[in-house]
């Protein structure tokens, strides 16, 4: 059999092909991991939004069970309460039967929290969730608000409408968080 030399289209790729393919292909590979990147980001934040937003869920109910439990409702910020407020500023006084309970707002008790603090000074609850008598306890319930982060309005010497505000960082800038929610007082 006669053998024919190879024709140019049969040798394969050359050097210089392969490295053009290849980077090619690493060019690909990095935009895919950078949008991968992008994506875990977006879910992270995402998952930290409704996090905060539960948080805020609940802060916002304990609230709400409190103003129900309480006789008489302050917004003006001149109490003080039986806890020491540290410079923060009280947003909102409830005088109940087991104590009266200050909610402020201010600068965080310690390095761990971010921003500004909302605080519950109040009687402690027990096992079964229920108010004890003389115990009382100063606990953050939110961190990461403005200086407006929590605001408290008298609608109709009936209702009262509670609101949080959070600020996170995100990586496209702050990510705000609202809620709101409007209780009856007693």
């Amino acid at each position: 059999m006669p053998t024919h030399p190879m024709s140019s289209s049969a040798r394969g790729f050359s050097l210089v092909e392969l490295l053009m393919a290849l980077g090619l292909a690493l060019m690909i590979c990095g935009g895919i991991a950078k949008m991968q990147v992008g994506l875990q980001r977006s879910a992270d934040l995402a998952m930290r939004v409704m996090r905060e937003r539960q948080f805020q869920d609940r802060a916002l109910e304990l609230m709400r069970a409190d103003v129900l439990r309480s006789q008489a409702i302050g917004l003006d910020g001149a109490t003080s309460g039986p806890c020491g407020l540290g410079g923060r500023r009280s947003v909102l006084a409830l005088k109940t039967e087991a104590g009266t309970i200050v909610y402020s707002q201010g600068s965080a008790p310690s390095s761990i929290w971010r921003g500004e603090v909302l605080m519950r000074c109040g009687p402690a609850f027990t096992m079964t969730g229920e108010t004890s008598l003389g115990q009382f306890q100063n606990r953050v319930l939110l961190d990461g608000l403005p200086s407006a982060g929590f605001t408290a309005q008298n609608l109709d010497g009936v209702r009262l409408q509670l609101g949080l505000r959070q600020e996170l960082m995100g990586p496209s800038g702050p990510q705000i968080i609202e809620n709101q929610i409007v209780t009856t007082m007693r």
